[in-house]
């Protein structure tokens, strides 16, 4: 796993927030969530999401939490686990 600063962290001396993501190369997000990036894209556009989403969005909240208790004089944490395919998007809001 790699680790990702973006956002206005990387543009901004005032952040409203850090965000930072947690890449996984894409066969191990698919082992650890049951999703592969299409699934994953598929179910954050409407909605309807998998037990194996909601696992991943509650090991996000955890690790922002741990995360935060870390590093509590910073501004608040965004953290996500991403699928490493997702930052080769050409639409993706990530680089």
């Amino acid at each position: 796993m790699r680790f990702c600063v973006v956002g206005s962290t990387l543009s901004r001396p005032d952040p409203r927030d850090f965000d930072l993501l947690g890449v996984i190369e894409d066969d191990q997000f698919k082992a650890c969530y049951g999703l592969t990036l299409e699934q994953f894209l598929e179910e954050g556009g409407t909605g309807e999401w998998s037990k194996g989403h909601w696992r991943w969005a509650a090991e996000c909240v955890g690790a922002t939490s741990i995360l935060q208790e870390l590093l509590p004089e910073r501004v608040p944490i965004d953290f996500k686990f991403i699928p490493e395919s997702l930052i080769m998007e050409p639409n993706s809001p990530h680089p």
